[in-house]
């Protein structure tokens, strides 16, 4: 018979998220270290693509000039943010954090950062990504599918919940 699972046994798997990897570098003629966290935890997953997704929305409402084949370099700077002690900024601006994302990808010494990350955590962070994603399209879809529901309801006060017709209201008023 298999042995039931106990918390200390949890405690025990998670502790390899608490392991890091000290990499020296010398930049500006000083010795410095990062720390990187290479297992990536479920919860610091979340985090990431959190902080990623709400990166990719005020990029819109910011109007920065962002280019889709940033992607990837995208992902691994909020990666690096959530799994090194680099000190980033603290600013939730898009142009800010665009900006900085722009620096430090040029780095010779990030991209060895990056490549120290084994390919499963980075897998893992775009699974979560992809599956958001998919998600979301599905919630939309269904909206969508309720909103054209509600609308061939027999409704007395349609014009209440149908803007397009509350505003063809209002033009004619006018």
């Amino acid at each position: 018979m298999a042995e039931r699972l106990t918390i200390s046994m949890i405690e025990e798997e998670i502790k390899v998220y608490d392991e890091y990897i000290e990499i020296p570098f010398t930049t500006q003629d000083k010795e410095v270290k990062v720390r990187l966290y290479p297992f990536f935890s479920p919860v610091t997953i979340r985090d990431i693509v959190a902080d990623l997704s709400e990166f990719l929305n005020n990029v819109q409402k910011e109007n920065v000039d962002y280019d889709d084949k940033e992607f990837d370099d995208i992902v691994a700077y909020f990666i690096l943010r959530h799994c090194t002690d680099i000190k980033f900024t603290k600013s939730k601006k898009a142009k800010t954090l665009y900006k900085e994302f722009k620096t430090v990808i040029k780095s010779k010494n990030i991209q060895t950062i990056i490549n120290l990350i084994p390919e499963e955590s980075i897998q893992e962070v775009y699974d979560r990504i992809f599956k958001e994603a998919e998600l979301k399209a599905k919630f939309i879809d269904r909206i969508k599918q309720i909103q054209e529901q509600i609308k061939e309801l027999p409704l007395e006060n349609r014009d209440i919940l149908f803007d397009e017709e509350n505003n063809a209201d209002k033009e004619s008023v006018e």
